[in-house]
């Protein structure tokens, strides 16, 4: 494969510099355990976005800043006409989590982009790093906050408070962004050619298989219900067993039944998982029958029929086990994600880049949500996912290795420049038999 007269065969990014700039980007945020600290909108999540702003200025990349604060750098392509190809991913994190989930699609992108200009690489098209916005959970109540913007997605938030007090539209201006301009974005905001995202996959399948890389075939849907429990409280030591009206004993019958869901109703699809990860109790004090308890499921499924059982099942088990106590039960959807399939060439282009890297390029389905879930309504989109030790995420364990970091965004790098190519690599292997 040549593109302006450079054999792309033999470009290679800096493992070194790669490494140098996971580990650069960690310390905005760092937490004494060895993870990082960096929510939405925080102080730390402002400095890395200057730091990257900062990098690819330095590359002379035309640098903005949306309405959404998503932040995006460009390098023009030969053929103006062409829209981008986007890659990227989030620099944001959970409470004391990982140094890679997110900033490695980001400065695994700001790499490839660094090793093109190196190398007087042309590409047909342009290519666009992006950092979107927010892409972990938030305690305003929602998540993929600037992809979702982009797909018009984005529910009103705007009023919402942040743990220091600012309103959502009042911290999405102190980093650049315009909630009023929001609709106008997603309105006139142009699909790329496609969108590529590198990922360390926050599970052990890959790892098992002595893989550093693997080509995600789709995204498991995710279902999410409120179940609110409310009893009677009374005096733990003066109230009969046989009188009581136990929020607290009817959400434990619905955690168990929970627990059963996937192996009940799911079991032809072994990505199924049901989670109860939430739970509050009123009034949560010893010596007082739980009077009432909010809790949240969790389900996902890669089938839309089998996700649709496990809710209809969560809603049937919090009945029963609200009649079995004597209290009674409310149940709302929180989240209705379907299952969705990433694009059959883009998965090709990714499957042949892995394997021209020595990689089986093995297809498997993320169980997390993720930025591309979103770009995937606008664009052809695409995700890489590297192995990580252990599955470990989410947390100051997180490992990955310069080798394999390095790895991940040579197969970015190649998967990005077959699909400006244009080459036809004929079809994916059937979704279906992707999970």
């Amino acid at each position: 494969m040549h593109n302006g007269g450079v054999n792309t065969e033999h470009l290679q990014v800096s493992r070194e510099r790669l490494w140098a700039s996971l580990q650069d980007y960690a310390r905005f945020g760092a937490t004494p355990e060895g993870g990082v600290t960096r929510p939405i909108f925080s102080a730390a999540d402002q400095q890395a976005r200057r730091r990257l702003v900062e990098d690819c200025r330095a590359l002379g990349l035309d640098v903005q800043v949306d309405a959404a604060a998503n932040v995006t750098a460009v390098r023009p392509g030969s053929d103006p006409d062409l829209p981008a190809i986007v890659i990227g991913s989030h620099l944001d994190s959970v409470p004391n989590g990982g140094r890679y989930d997110g900033p490695l699609g980001v400065l695994a992108a700001l790499e490839v982009l660094r090793t093109l200009e190196e190398r007087h690489v042309a590409t047909r098209h342009a290519v666009a790093l992006v950092s979107f916005t927010g892409e972990e959970a938030t305690a305003f109540g929602t998540s993929t906050f600037g992809s979702r913007a982009l797909a018009g997605r984005l529910p009103d938030v705007a009023g919402n408070l942040l743990p220091d007090g600012r309103s959502v539209r009042r911290a999405l201006a102190d980093c650049g962004g315009d909630w009023s301009a929001l609709p106008a974005l997603a309105a006139g905001f142009r699909p790329p050619a496609c969108f590529l995202e590198l990922h360390i996959e926050q599970g052990r399948r890959l790892e098992g298989a002595g893989q550093a890389l693997g080509v995600v075939s789709g995204v498991v849907g995710i279902h999410r219900q409120r179940i609110v429990f409310r009893g009677e409280a009374g005096h733990a030591g003066t109230t009969a067993m046989a009188e009581r009206h136990d929020a607290l004993r009817a959400a434990s019958r619905l955690v168990l039944a929970v627990a059963a869901l996937p192996g009940r109703v799911a079991a032809d699809d072994p990505v199924a998982t049901a989670t109860v990860g939430f739970l509050q109790v009123t009034p949560n004090t010893p010596n007082v029958i739980p009077g009432a308890v909010d809790l949240v499921t969790d389900l996902r499924s890669a089938s839309p029929e089998l996700l649709a059982a496990q809710a209809a099942g969560v809603e049937d088990a919090a009945h029963e086990a609200a009649a079995a106590e004597g209290v009674s039960a409310e149940v709302t959807v929180m989240l209705d994600q379907a299952p969705i399939q990433f694009d059959a060439r883009v998965r090709a282009a990714m499957g042949e880049a892995v394997r021209s890297l020595g990689g089986a390029g093995r297809e498997l389905a993320s169980q997390a949500g993720h930025d591309a879930v979103h770009m995937a309504s606008l664009a052809p989109a695409g995700m890489l996912f590297l192995r990580c030790k252990g599955g470990l995420s989410h947390c100051p364990d997180e490992t990955i290795t310069p080798e394999d970091a390095a790895l991940g965004a040579e197969a970015l790098l190649r998967s990005m420049l077959l699909l400006d190519s244009g080459v036809n690599f004929g079809s994916a292997p059937d979704s279906r038999q992707a999970y």
